[in-house]
């Protein structure tokens, strides 16, 4: 009888020992240091703002929000993970329903100019307009083919013409539920084709006007592709990239342009989304939709770039540039120019991203421009922020070399920061070899809004001394095959530091002024 009880025993006794050990160690993890200590100014500079993120190392999570001046911790015993960048989409009415519009595919369609000299194959279209509509067709008849897994033989043969203009087709889907995968379903039955419920594509036509210099040779293939060929080899498109933004229910798109190197023109090109919904799913209408209104058309070429478009409240930021400057202008939902300011960046700015805040009656930008330096050959960072008024009008707050910060976000009156900064330890950088490796400590400093002044600055104080004292641990000196100034380091002490504890998803927002 003894002998029955024993292995439940010991079972029990070992799920009560693994609980108890597991709940120690929440114990001590909820000890972990995690506080603000002041250093300089009132901490209630800190109040209109929030912060979160998680501290910890590879086994345990402290997931931590900083909010009022006061820190909340919440202890979990997995790795946090570093959350992925979500596609963006929009939230609209369509039809009295919700539903999620995305950006999907887009391609280049390179048509003759009205006045180009047009030479065709027998039986293939020989005139600008004749040749628009059956390359669409074309190419919706195609798609139909390939989604209902059918088979088809399409016209074949050449078209030349003496030069052309490039044009932007781009697919807009729609979704009744957020973040959905891309699936393009269409069926065939009684009623002919037609779309799956779930998923909506539908189409808009682009126009840019970007001229092509050259002869072309459009190629049409039995399997319905075109392709575009100048003396014998493939025609190099320029890169433009479709980019837009929704307000009040309707799309606004440019197009994001680098090495351009032929000068055209590009603007904005506003659509209405029930009005696109309602043209229905062009591999089975072969309707596309043209925009009901283009407006901040402006020159490109080599040194003057459109970098992208941005819903800033009610309004449109538009942001191009040209060799050295940045171009922000302001527009309003029906197209016309509120604010126009330029703002000079030490090299050519080719990329950017950006975090927004919002407080009654305006809204502040932190943009950070991706550079290549001309000194180095390397991307370097640009930094500037900006304030945006309730009529549009653009305030230009600062621009820095550099972002000397691991997070940041602009406040109304003030500028929140994170800044990181290496520990004065023994041996310092003659130490840890590798400065990625040296200990850091980190601080909470709040600017006054043009940067100029320190309103408060405090440090986020944690344990990761106890893990300074671990890495100095791990040095032994004797020989390996990896040194450190007069030091050596065992082959494992690099994996070692890894695991130590550190900061990951950090996130700063502005919730405005406490009354």
């Amino acid at each position: 009888m003894g002998r029955r009880f024993v292995v439940p025993i010991l079972i029990g006794c070992s799920l009560l020992v693994s609980v108890a050990a597991l709940m120690g160690i929440s114990h001590l993890w909820q000890r972990e240091t995690l506080t603000v200590r002041d250093v300089q100014g009132s901490p209630s500079a800190l109040e209109p703002y929030q912060m979160t993120g998680n501290w910890g190392d590879d086994f345990h999570n402290l997931s931590f929000t900083l909010s009022q001046g006061e820190i909340q911790k919440d202890v979990s015993f997995e790795r946090a993970e570093e959350m992925p960048q979500k596609r963006e989409e929009w939230k609209v009415d369509i039809d009295g329903k919700e539903q999620y519009v995305r950006l999907e595919f887009g391609g280049q369609i390179l048509l003759p100019t009205e006045d180009a000299e047009i030479t065709a194959d027998a039986g293939l279209p020989d005139t600008r307009a004749a040749l628009e509509q059956a390359v669409w067709e074309r190419y919706c008849q195609s798609w139909q083919q390939f989604l209902l897994g059918k088979e088809s033989v399409f016209p074949t043969g050449s078209i030349r013409y003496s030069k052309g203009q490039i044009y932007m087709q781009q697919e807009i889907i729609f979704h009744d539920q957020p973040d959905m995968m891309n699936i393009v379903s269409i069926k065939e039955g009684a009623n002919g084709v037609q779309e799956c419920n779930g998923t909506a594509y539908r189409s808009v036509w682009v126009p840019f006007s970007l001229p092509y210099e050259g002869e072309v040779i459009m190629e049409w293939d039995a399997e319905g592709n075109v392709d575009y060929e100048r003396d014998e080899q493939k025609v190099k498109f320029p890169h433009v990239v479709p980019v837009g933004v929704v307000l009040d229910d309707k799309l606004y798109l440019t197009g994001r342009v680098s090495n351009a190197y032929r000068e055209g023109v590009i603007g904005i090109y506003a659509y209405d989304l029930q009005k696109l919904y309602d043209a229905g799913c062009p591999y089975i209408t072969q309707e596309f939709v043209e925009p009901e209104m283009i407006f901040g058309e402006d020159v490109v070429d080599a040194n003057k770039w459109v970098l992208g478009i941005e819903a800033v409240g009610d309004h449109l930021l538009f942001i191009k540039r040209d060799n050295n400057k940045v171009i922000l202008e302001t527009y309003n939902k029906k197209g016309r120019m509120l604010d126009r300011k330029e703002i000079q960046t030490e090299q050519s700015v080719y990329q950017y991203t950006l975090s927004q805040s919002a407080w009654e009656g305006g809204n502040g930008i932190l943009f950070t421009w991706v550079v290549n330096s001309y000194y180095t050959g390397y991307d370097e960072v640009e930094s500037t922020s900006i304030s945006i008024d309730s009529q549009g009008k653009i305030i230009h707050r600062f621009t820095i070399i550099g972002s000397p910060w691991v997070a940041a976000v602009c406040g109304k009156d003030s500028f929140l920061t994170l800044e990181e900064a290496k520990m004065d330890v023994p041996g310092g950088s003659d130490f840890f070899y590798r400065g990625d490796i040296v200990p850091k400590q980190y601080f909470l400093t709040v600017y006054s809004r043009d940067l100029k002044k320190v309103l408060y600055r405090g440090e986020l104080v944690t344990d990761r001394a106890d893990d300074t004292e671990g890495v100095y641990g791990a040095f032994l000196t004797k020989e390996s095959r990896q040194h450190v100034g007069k030091k050596y380091l065992v082959s494992d002490t690099w994996q070692y530091i890894s695991g130590r504890r550190h900061f990951t998803n950090i996130k700063m927002t502005y919730e405005g002024e406490t009354t």
